[in-house]
């Protein structure tokens, strides 16, 4: 149990730090000068952005105990995290829709559809549905610690395997777009937009180890990405 408590307290400060990330690379792509200002204008959007999430995070987890565990406290917050990250990132690539690449586009609607099957379609009409949301982080870690197996694992590793294209495809979409924090939000915002339809649909379990296993897969996709384009530079310049 401290071990999945320590990996909770883990997720929920990765999760501010990548949403910190965000908005500096957000901040950074509007404001091309790197004057004294501006970095001290960094610094404070970072201080307010940090206690904002802070006291929101602590909130939803007194809440979350208040109401004796009651996942639906958990799925709201996270709901409306992503509702407002679609909102702003729908805003940023609007404003720079420029910037997009074609191919970029193609290639991850490509994706999502595959995704969608996989985990929506292919489940309609099937006598299994049904509508459970699991809210307790890291619960396939801790079965496969009280077990001593890694099979309750083997879920999580085909979710992760199954962002890693997001991750790739993120930067392809939108150059702008080549940020660890973006690649991270992206991945928690389509992950959970996803769980929340099986849940809605009753076309399986809202799990957060899902949401987690796919962010994961999100950013090694995003690192494999990176390792491309470092290569493709140095490449380049052999």
């Amino acid at each position: 149990m401290a071990v999945i408590t320590v990996l909770s307290a883990i997720l929920l400060l990765s999760i501010g730090f990548a949403l910190m990330q965000a908005v500096n690379a957000l901040f950074a792509r509007e404001r091309r000068y790197y004057s004294g200002h501006y970095r001290r204008d960094l610094v404070l959007v970072d201080v307010i952005v940090f206690i904002m999430y802070a006291l929101v995070a602590g909130m939803v987890v007194m809440l979350y105990v208040a109401f004796g565990f009651e996942p639906a406290v958990i799925y709201a917050a996270l709901g409306l995290l992503v509702a407002l990250a679609v909102a702003l990132l729908a805003k940023y690539l609007l404003d720079h829709r420029e910037t997009m690449s074609r191919t970029g586009v193609i290639l991850y609607l490509l994706w999502l559809g595959i995704v969608l099957y996989l985990t929506l379609f292919s489940r309609l009409g099937s006598e299994e549905n049904r509508s459970r949301a699991l809210m307790m982080p890291f619960h396939s870690l801790s079965l496969a610690i009280s077990e001593q197996s890694l099979e309750p694992l083997n879920h999580a590793l085909l979710n992760i395997l199954l962002f890693v294209p997001f991750g790739l495809l993120i930067p392809r979409v939108n150059p702008r777009l080549f940020h660890a924090g973006l690649a991270l939000l992206s991945g928690i915002v389509t992950s959970t937009l996803i769980e929340g339809l099986q849940f809605i649909l009753r076309l399986g379990y809202c799990d957060i180890d899902d949401i987690i296993a796919n962010s994961l897969g999100a950013i090694a996709g995003y690192g494999i990405a990176c390792l491309f384009r470092k290569i493709g530079r140095n490449w380049r310049l052999s």
